[in-house]
């Protein structure tokens, strides 16, 4: 008796051994695959900006940051394709089994953990990027006083003659 393959994770598993998916159970199955293979990419790029922040790489800083945006603009066309699903999901889960609810709920569920953990990483880092802009801010504004109290100091060049001829 042939047994569908078994897979190391058990989220696979449920989803080989429910009845293959058709119509739009498919079409939503491929969307959230693509997602959560986006979120992947940007948490890999959100660890990376964490990387380049803390070693003050701030060209390569802003390359990663742009690849995040591609990123979440491909995320965000996702998710407007998902919004016919969500409006009627109530009436398209009634017409599959518990299985595969399960596996949606499964992806769903792996999209907010995925989602939860960019933004911590990014508060964490929009924290510290601006603990580094006011240190920076405070160190310029020291600079400008500095400079300030050395003119204080100077000796302004007299605005006459210093030396005559008294030979005359």
């Amino acid at each position: 008796m042939d047994q569908a393959p078994q897979s190391q994770n058990p989220r696979d598993n449920a989803a080989i051994e429910a009845k293959p998916l058709g119509g739009w159970a498919a079409r939503l199955a491929r969307v959230l695959d693509r997602q959560l293979e986006l979120y992947r990419q940007l948490d890999t790029r959100s660890t990376v900006q964490g990387e380049l922040i803390d070693s003050d790489r701030t060209d390569e800083l802003l390359e990663v940051l742009r690849q995040r945006q591609v990123i979440v603009d491909q995320i965000t066309d996702l998710n407007a394709q998902m919004q016919p699903y969500r409006d009627q999901w109530e009436t398209l889960t009634a017409s599959i089994d518990d299985a595969q609810r399960d596996t949606f709920r499964a992806r769903f569920d792996e999209l907010g953990v995925a989602a939860r953990r960019i933004v911590l990483r990014d508060d964490a880092d929009r924290t510290r990027l601006e603990h580094r802009r006011r240190r920076i801010a405070d160190e310029l504004s020291s600079l400008s006083k500095s400079k300030g109290a050395v003119a204080a100091y100077a000796v302004d060049p007299p605005s006459g003659p210093m030396l005559q001829d008294r030979s005359a």
